[in-house]
């Protein structure tokens, strides 16, 4: 039996969800035959979600604006992130970027000091990942 043609394809799951996938083959006389497989990727109950989110720079100056990247690993399907910023003489935190699917924020230094910034990272299951960034602006 000849093989010609024999292709493969790599599907990476990106969210625990059903998939369906379909399968066509055709032979030299040009009839086509199909199958569907329905596959559930589940999550991976061990998977813990990690808090990857950085800066765009490791040091900057008054007036620079900083870019906040958000990002997570792990946990279960789409990722929601909230970012906040505080200064070293501010009691309270202000709020940069709601919890959404944007996976960024700027922030323009506009004092000389220590900055800390705040972005919490939640999946579909609710769990949070926190992480907190210091910078300098000098």
């Amino acid at each position: 039996m000849h093989h010609a043609g024999i292709q493969q394809t790599l599907i990476k799951p990106t969210s625990a969800t059903p998939y369906n996938i379909l399968i066509k083959a055709k032979d030299s006389a040009g009839n086509i035959a199909s199958v569907t497989f329905k596959v559930t990727v589940t999550a991976d109950e061990n998977s813990t979600l990690t808090n990857t989110s950085s800066l765009s720079v490791k040091s900057a100056s008054v007036g620079d604006t900083i870019n906040v990247k958000f990002s997570a690993s792990g946990g279960t399907g789409t990722k929601v992130y909230e970012a906040g910023y505080k200064s070293s003489t501010s009691s309270s935190y202000t709020k940069l970027r709601d919890y959404s699917t944007y996976t960024s924020a700027n922030l323009k230094l506009i004092t000389a000091g220590k900055y800390t910034i705040y972005v919490f990272a939640k999946d579909e299951n609710g769990s949070i990942a926190k992480k907190y960034i210091t910078i300098t602006a000098k």
